[in-house]
């Protein structure tokens, strides 16, 4: 079949294959590891570029929350000072209502005191001019005038008779007792 020399040049041949595939194995490998390394960088860099924006994020939400802090801090205290605000507004108007209403009850009650010192005017004055008409008929019928009529009048009148001056005299002092009587009821209420 085959001489020695040929198959020592097929084995030789076996061989160089052999290592050929075993060497294109390597360069296979070679690459594939050059190409693992590649996209092992490039995720290493995309880690170190994410690890960076994610210390961006964390420094970022720290300051949010510091700064959400702040105003949250700010918005309690113009709380606190518009509740202040608003209490001391109440209070103010409690007082100023009190105020008033004390005040309404003051001028009520001087109403009232008004009402009945103008009562008490009114009754005094009717007193008065009940008096002086009173003053003024005792004095005429002491003088025998008659109240209402002129002098040359009263004058006739003496001249009349007698019955009819008395007629008079009782008239004025019937009249007389009815104005003291209206004058005592006015002074008594």
């Amino acid at each position: 079949m085959f001489s020695e020399k040929e198959m020592t040049q097929a084995l030789k041949y076996q061989e160089l294959m052999f290592q050929e595939r075993l060497l294109k194995k390597d360069q296979d490998y070679m690459k594939e590891q050059d190409k693992l390394r590649e996209e092992a960088e490039a995720w290493r860099a995309k880690f170190e570029h994410l690890g960076g924006l994610y210390e961006q994020q964390e420094n970022t939400m720290m300051m949010l929350k510091s700064h959400n802090e702040q105003i949250v801090s700010a918005i309690e205290r113009h709380v606190l000072g518009k509740k202040k605000d608003t209490d001391e507004k109440t209070a103010s108007l409690q007082k100023i209502t009190k105020e008033r209403d004390q005040l309404a009850g003051d001028l009520h009650n001087m109403e009232i005191a008004f009402a009945d010192f103008h009562r008490r005017y009114e009754k005094a004055k009717q007193a008065i001019s009940t008096l002086k008409r009173e003053r003024v008929l005792s004095l005429e019928t002491a003088t025998g005038r008659v109240p209402g009529r002129s002098r040359e009048k009263t004058t006739r009148c003496s001249t009349c008779s007698k019955p009819r001056r008395r007629r008079v005299l009782k008239g004025l002092a019937k009249r007389l007792r009815t104005l003291r009587r209206i004058s005592k009821q006015t002074s008594l209420s």
